[in-house]
């Protein structure tokens, strides 16, 4: 009726575009019937002429959440403070990077910096804050290899943009100085952050052209390739290699419980051709997925283990860089897994040449070299190298996947703040800047209301806490049962006592922050990737 009246276009849209989604994730006959009539009413609604209805105000987003709460973040999300946090505290604190040198192609001068920085002359300087191991850099050239597409005839864009940071002098957290929109200085304006109260319309598009970069690398890299398609290579590898009585097919079965299962879906329906992330990001499906491929095969397992990760990002010095979320608290599960696989191998392997001599174990680690294509996984010829294979896969399937998935709900469903494309040109396009053109990038209600409902779903799933290990059939019983493991004051309690103990001191950590990290605490952290 509201389609015959002509009435309510950006609602009807949304719920074709959500009805997509949902669609998306189904297979067999009836998804099929179900699709054709989704594109029977899309076609009759482009019959009639209605368009998706743009935004003209924060309002338009806000009234989408009718029944579900206002993310806190939409209060805060236009603030410089909270895009800084961002970096660390967010979907994709996986990226920032510490600057030893001024980049070719981020020339800026002193003057520039203290503007952006908001400091007087004398008080810093680019030279004082990199040997101080203060500056660091956001740098999305890896995104080159997405090209733009369209929706309903509609472009789509993305930028390469650098985006400069730094800690003031006797501080703790990020603050942002300056902008480029692309990887060529001598073409990518230098965008400065302005003086406190100053209105910049084209700094806030900047900032909004950096989140729509952030959010095609957190949801295609950090999220898809580099948990998802790794813990589905261990999957593999294990159920080919490992019998299922074999010690470590036992240990890592409940870390890749679902994610099999939930990665063919994702294949059948979220990134496939019209399906939600076509539709929401903003590479063709064909270059999207590209880009996913390239990434897991240039994924290197042994580099990524997160303290050798944050090491080469140079953001492992506390001293330089000391308020970290993602790292402090990252580190704390981190090791407690290592401590539980140490305890847990111990049980099973009295030294090296156990390890030498178990054939499966070395047919496990050829799968994943060799059809698995995991670069840089380890010869495991050691306790040491087999502990810490073991803890990254966990801590990949588990906490990893915590920390990239579940700030979905809670940063990424409020799209002025995240969302994965823009949909007008930026900041370094002509014409005068103004709260319209800043809107004027911004997705549709229908799109807008797409991100929300795919996203609340695939942030709002916590099934499996890390460290329960129960069986997957009801009615769930203990999964372990050797009572070496689970004897009073064995392997399995002294993890749970760690994960008790970590929970405590992120809470800690958190009654010092501005805002609370809760993607790592451990009653939070899921135990496998089902979701």
């Amino acid at each position: 009726r509201d389609l015959h009246d002509g009435k309510e276009e950006g609602g009807i849209r949304g719920l074709l575009s959500s009805a997509t989604g949902t669609v998306g994730a189904l297979a067999g006959t009836h998804a099929r019937t179900l699709r054709g009539h989704i594109d029977e009413l899309r076609a009759m609604v482009a019959a009639r002429g209605l368009t998706p209805k743009a935004v003209k105000d924060l309002a338009a987003f806000e009234a989408l959440f009718i029944k579900l709460p206002l993310p806190a973040i939409a209060k805060k999300f236009a603030e410089d403070e909270t895009f800084a946090r961002m970096r660390v505290a967010g979907p994709n604190a996986v990226l920032i990077q510490r600057v030893t040198s001024v980049p070719a192609n981020f020339p800026i001068t002193d003057v520039e910096y203290l503007h952006g920085m908001r400091l007087g002359p004398g008080d810093d300087s680019i030279a004082q804050a990199i040997a101080d191991r203060r500056l660091y850099l956001l740098d999305y050239a890896g995104l080159a290899t997405m090209v733009p597409g369209t929706v309903n005839g509609h472009q789509k864009y993305l930028d390469l943009p650098l985006a400069l940071f730094a800690v003031p002098p006797k501080g703790r957290s990020l603050q942002v100085v300056a902008i480029r929109l692309g990887q060529e200085a001598a073409t990518a304006p230098l965008h400065l952050r302005p003086a406190p109260g100053a209105e910049d319309w084209a700094w806030e598009m900047a900032k909004f052209q950096v989140q729509v970069a952030d959010g095609n690398y957190h949801e295609i890299f950090a999220h898809l390739a580099r948990t998802h398609l790794v813990v589905e290579a261990a999957a593999v590898a294990m159920h080919r290699a490992l019998s299922p009585e074999h010690p470590l097919f036992l240990l890592l079965v409940p870390h890749v419980e679902g994610t099999v299962f939930i990665n063919n879906e994702a294949a059948g329906g979220l990134i496939a051709a019209g399906g939600p992330i076509e539709q929401l990001f903003a590479g063709t499906i064909d270059t999207i997925q590209l880009a996913a491929v390239q990434d897991r095969l240039g994924f290197d397992f042994t580099a990524q283990m997160l303290p050798t990760e944050l090491a080469g990002r140079g953001v492992d010095d506390v001293a330089g860089l000391p308020d970290y979320p993602y790292r402090d608290d990252g580190l704390l599960v981190w090791h407690a897994i290592e401590r539980w696989v140490r305890a847990y191998v111990g049980v099973y392997y009295s030294g090296d040449e156990d390890v030498i001599g178990d054939t499966e174990l070395a047919a496990f680690c050829a799968e994943l070299r060799g059809q698995g294509r995991l670069r840089g996984f380890p010869v495991i010829q050691s306790i040491d190298t087999l502990v810490s294979a073991l803890t990254m896969i966990i801590f990949t399937g588990s906490a990893q996947h915590a920390a990239v998935n579940f700030p979905q709900q809670t940063d990424m469903t409020w799209v002025p703040n995240v969302t994965g494309s823009a949909w007008a040109p930026g900041a370094d396009s002509p014409g005068p800047k103004d709260e319209s053109t800043w809107f004027a990038m911004m997705p549709t209600v229908d799109l807008a209301l797409l991100q929300l409902n795919t996203l609340w779903v695939l942030g709002g799933v916590h099934f499996r806490k890390l460290g329960d290990y129960l069986s997957p059939d009801f009615p769930y019983h203990a999964w372990f049962l050797d009572p070496k493991v689970t004897r009073d004051g064995g392997p399995l309690e002294a993890f749970r006592n760690d994960l008790r103990a970590v929970e405590a001191q992120v809470e800690k950590n958190n009654a010092g922050r501005t805002v609370p990290y809760t993607f790592l605490l451990p009653s939070l952290i899921p135990q496998s990737i089902n979701i």
